[in-house]
C-alpha cells in the first residue's frame, strides 16, 4: 500500500475534512485557469460553469461533514455559498429560457409574440445585471468559506470515527434522505421533484467527493445518479421556463393569450417527463446502496 494509500486510510474524519478542502481548491485553481485562457466565449462559459459545479461540491462538502461543524458556523458558511451560487443560477435560467425553451414553444407562441418574448429576456438580462464571466473573488471566496467552518476536532463522537467509517455513515444517510424524497415525490408535485433532484445531486456530489476516499469495491456506479438527476434537470428547467413567463405575464398582459397558451405547453412537457425521470430515481437509488 502507497503512502498516500495508507495516509487515507488511517485518516480520522476531521483529517478528511481537510484533505477534500485541498480537493475543492485544486477545482478552483482550474476553474481561474480556465476564465483567465484568452478571452474566448467558450472558455468563460465554461468557467462559469465549472464555477457553479465548484459552488455546488462545496455546499455538499458541508453537508457530507455536518455532523463535525459548529452549528452556527455550518450555517454562515451554507448560507454565504448559497447566495454565491444564487448569482449565476439566475444567468443559466435566462440563458436555458432562450436557448433551449424558447425553440420548443414556437408551435404554440406566433412571430410577433415570440420576438416580444426574446425582448422581455434581453430586458432581464439587463435587470439582473448577472457578471457573464466568472468572479475570482467568488471563486477564491468558496474554499475559503468551507474552510471556515472548520470541524470540532475531539469534541465530537463523529471526529474520532475513522474517516473511511465516517464517510461509510454519511453516504448511507444521504442515500435514505433521497430515497424519503424519492417516496414523497408524485409527477404532479413539482416542489417534491426538486427537492428530490437536490437530494439526488447531493449524493452523487457526495460520492463524487468520497471516491478517492474508499477503497474501489466499496465505490457505486455513478451513471445511474446522473441520468436520474439529469432527467429531473430537465423537469426543473421546464418548472423555471413557466415562472419565468408567468412573470412576464404580469408585467406585459397584452400578450397573455399567447404566453398563456406557451406556459399550458410547458405544463404539458413537464407531465409527461416525470414518469421517466421518477423511474430513473427509483433505478438509481436501488443500486445506490453502498456495497458491502
Amino acid at each position: 500500500m502507497s503512502h498516500r494509500k495508507r495516509m487515507i486510510s488511517q485518516a480520522s474524519a476531521a483529517e478528511l475534512f481537510g484533505l477534500v478542502t485541498l480537493r475543492l481548491a485544486t477545482d478552483r485553481l482550474a476553474t481561474d485557469r480556465l476564465a483567465t485562457d484568452g478571452h474566448r466565449a467558450a472558455n468563460q462559459a465554461e468557467a462559469v460553469h465549472q464555477l457553479r459545479v465548484n459552488l455546488r461540491k462545496a455546499r455538499t462538502a458541508l453537508k457530507l461533514f455536518e455532523p463535525l461543524l459548529p452549528r452556527e458556523r455550518y450555517r454562515t458558511a451554507d448560507r454565504r455559498l448559497r447566495a454565491e451560487a444564487h448569482r449565476y443560477d439566475m444567468r443559466r435560467d435566462l440563458d436555458v429560457l432562450r436557448h433551449e425553451i424558447l425553440p420548443r414553444l414556437l408551435p404554440v407562441v406566433g412571430g410577433t409574440a415570440q420576438k416580444k418574448l426574446a425582448g422581455r429576456i434581453r430586458a432581464a438580462d439587463r435587470a439582473a445585471a448577472r457578471p457573464v464571466t466568472p468572479d475570482r473573488v467568488t471563486s477564491e471566496r468558496i474554499t475559503a468559506v468551507v474552510s471556515a467552518a472548520g470541524p470540532r476536532l475531539h469534541s465530537t463522537r463523529a471526529s474520532r470515527l475513522s474517516g473511511r467509517k465516517f464517510l461509510h455513515q454519511r453516504l448511507d444517510s444521504l442515500t435514505a434522505r433521497a430515497r424519503r424524497r424519492l417516496r414523497r415525490s408524485t409527477r404532479d408535485d413539482r416542489s417534491a421533484l426538486h427537492r428530490l433532484r437536490i437530494a439526488l445531486k447531493q449524493l452523487r456530489d457526495a460520492q463524487l467527493l468520497s471516491r478517492d476516499f474508499l477503497p474501489r469495491r466499496q465505490r457505486i456506479d455513478l451513471a445511474p445518479l446522473r441520468r436520474a438527476t439529469a432527467a429531473l434537470g430537465e423537469l426543473q428547467d421546464l418548472e423555471r421556463a413557466r415562472v419565468l413567463l408567468t412573470g412576464f405575464v404580469r408585467e406585459d398582459p397584452r400578450h397573455a393569450e399567447a404566453v398563456t397558451a406557451a406556459v399550458l405547453r410547458l405544463e404539458n412537457l413537464h407531465r409527461a417527463a416525470a414518469p421517466e425521470a421518477l423511474r430513473l430515481a427509483r433505478r438509481a437509488l436501488g443500486k445506490s446502496a453502498r456495497k458491502s
